[in-house]
């Protein structure tokens, strides 16, 4: 099986996936050693490192590089949207890893820019009390 997904070393997704396979390994065998092993075969099973998140759906997608794309949530949604339903199934591991991007501004900039922290903070807060449904996948 030829796998298309990020670089860990390159991209702050990526990292996330590295994360999730060794916890389901973890999970499912116990030990360390065995999610080393784990982990090992799976990127050995890699076809395409791409150096994000974006490149590896465009890979395994566009290109048709690939068995499987092992990426974020919304980048699978987004190869249904663009591609077609009837072209990918989503497979949703039984053991991942909650993954919450951060958020952070600077003073200066909003300052600069004229923004205001007040944009920053509403966005945040939106962020974390769950109003901002819409937007994830977009």
């Amino acid at each position: 099986m030829a796998i298309v997904t990020p670089n860990p070393k390159t991209g702050g997704a990526s990292r996330w996936t590295f994360l999730a396979a060794w916890g389901y390994a973890l999970d499912k065998w116990g030990t360390e050693e065995k999610a080393r092993e784990f982990v090992s075969r799976f990127y050995k099973n890699v076809a395409v490192l791409d150096s994000g998140s974006r490149g590896s759906t465009t890979t395994f997608a566009q290109r048709g590089i690939g068995d499987v794309l092992v990426t974020w949530e919304n980048e699978a949604y987004l190869t249904l949207k663009e591609f077609g339903q009837d072209q990918y199934q989503i497979v949703v591991p039984s053991v991942s890893i909650l993954a919450e991007p951060s958020v952070a501004w600077v003073d200066k900039n909003d300052q600069k820019h004229g923004t205001g922290k007040s944009i920053a903070r509403l966005f945040e807060m939106a962020l974390f009390q769950g109003r901002t449904g819409d937007y994830r996948g977009k």
